[in-house]
Order: structure tokens, then sequence, then C-alpha cells
């Protein structure tokens, strides 16, 4: 009876132990009101990037500017919903500066 009873409690305690555990993890990879910029393929010979939305603000302007003379390139402006990223396909220049804007903050990645 003692033994049964004992396994009882162990089980209980592991599955509240597992339980909170999850919901700490979970609470803590929740990204809230940020934005991430970053090249969808680092080493390939393109400058595509992709912009990842987690703000309730879906507008983005992207700027391409030419590295040897500061030269724009390309522009444009992006709608990335909530939760979601959206990918910006540049195929030349292979080689440049991109600077991306939402609301009064800026990122800027480049490829040499």
């Amino acid at each position: 009876m003692n033994q049964k009873l004992i396994l009882s409690f162990l089980i209980l305690f592991l599955l509240i132990s597992f339980s909170y555990l999850a919901y700490t993890e979970k609470k803590q990879h929740q990204i809230k009101n940020q934005w991430f910029l970053y090249f969808e393929n680092p080493t390939a010979d393109n400058l595509n990037f992709v912009i990842e939305n987690h703000t309730s603000n879906t507008v983005f302007s992207w700027k391409v500017i030419s590295e040897k003379d500061n030269h724009e390139i390309k522009q444009g402006k992006i709608t990335v919903l909530n939760n979601d990223k959206k990918i910006v396909s540049i195929e030349k220049p292979h080689q440049g500066i991109i600077k991306v804007k939402h609301l009064s903050n800026q990122k800027i990645i480049y490829k040499k």
C-alpha cells in the first residue's frame, strides 16, 4: 500500500513539474513587439532578405544601396502581417547594403 501511494505521488509530482516547465518555456519563447531582418541564404549570390514581423504595425519600407558609391539601387514597401515573414527577392546586385525601416526603427544588413 505504501509503495503504491509513494509511486502515485511521484507520478503526480513529475506530471505537475513537466506541465509547469512546458508553460514557462512557452511563455519565454513568445516574441512580442519585435521584428527581424536577415538574409534568406547568406551564402547565395543574391541579396534576398527576410522580414519577420511580430508587431501590430505591418508596413515596412526598404532600400538596397550600392556599397561602392552609396547609390540607391532599389527601394520598395512591403506589408508583413503580425507573426508572419516575407522574402524580398533581389537578384542583382550580389553585394550591397539593405536598409529596412519600420516606424522610427531602422535595421541594416550588408553583404560583401
